[in-house]
């Protein structure tokens, strides 16, 4: 494992007070290192002095970068790989208590539309989602505004509410006509293939090989579980029993609290 991984995995172990203050810290440590070389630079006469302090400013602002990002990647982890609901949550509402922000507020309401969906309260997350304010909402970033329709699209479809997940996708396809971004354009053709595949699968209870290529946003634990779900259902139906026991056995031992989990868990039960 590399230093960095080993890095970002321990900071995603530190407590939630801990977490929250370690960015603030670091930019604080990180501006008194810049100050220095600066300094020496404005008072030296030397040209190689000041080209030595130069590059000590370069890299210190780099590795102030890169620092920030591993928090940001950190606190992500406690979601994606660690699967902790409980810490994520406290950290989003320590967070928004401690700036009380739209910003930090729409991030909240998104951490628990995530959570309830993952937790199979799919009327809950949809009731999170549409209380999220839009206009603070469009000031995130694009990917990050497709992954929130992505939940509410699939806690539709998990709620068996095809109207529903129809209208979400059909605004979707309107998104897409009017979109010259190539790249939000492919980031919304995923999201309405993944749609379309969960309604084939899950609704009508039609096989959909689409799901295999299903471009999940982080690639961690917890949507590889999420994804092997989905492809266990599509075995199913397709009769591929040994395909979906197998697919189901792995996701089984993973915590309860996951409803694909449960899910898994009584389909072994009943095809015993």
């Amino acid at each position: 494992m590399s230093i960095m991984r080993r890095t970002v995995l321990y900071i995603s172990n530190l407590s939630v007070p801990n977490l929250y203050s370690l960015k603030k810290k670091i930019v604080i440590v990180w501006w008194l290192i810049l100050f220095v070389p600066f300094i020496f630079v404005e008072v030296t006469d030397s040209d190689i002095w000041r080209l030595i302090c130069w590059l000590l400013l370069l890299c210190f602002f780099l590795f102030g970068m890169v620092a920030k990002v591993m928090i940001v990647f950190s606190q992500q982890l406690i979601l994606y790989y660690h699967i902790d609901f409980e810490k994520w949550l406290l950290f989003e509402h320590y967070r928004y208590h401690k700036k009380k922000s739209a910003k930090y507020l729409v991030s909240l309401q998104v951490s628990e539309a995530k959570v309830a969906y993952y937790k199979g309260e799919f009327r809950e997350s949809i009731g999170y989602v549409q209380d999220i304010n839009e206009k603070a909402l469009s000031r995130f970033i694009f990917s990050y505004q497709c992954s929130i329709k992505e939940v509410l699209c699939k806690s539709a479809i998990m709620l068996g509410d095809k109207a529903q997940s129809e209208a979400i996708l059909s605004q979707l396809t309107l998104e897409l006509d009017q979109n010259n971004s190539q790249t939000k354009k492919n980031k919304l053709k995923n999201i309405l293939a993944l749609g379309h595949s969960l309604e084939n699968i899950v609704l009508d209870k039609v096989p959909n090989d689409d799901i295999i290529s299903w471009e999940t946003s982080t690639n961690y634990k917890l949507e590889r579980l999420e994804k092997s779900y989905y492809q266990a259902l599509n075995e199913q139906l397709k009769g591929n029993t040994d395909k979906a026991k197998a697919d189901s056995e792995a996701i089984s031992k993973e915590s309860s609290d996951l409803f694909f989990v449960r899910e898994s868990k009584q389909y072994l039960e009943d095809h015993k």
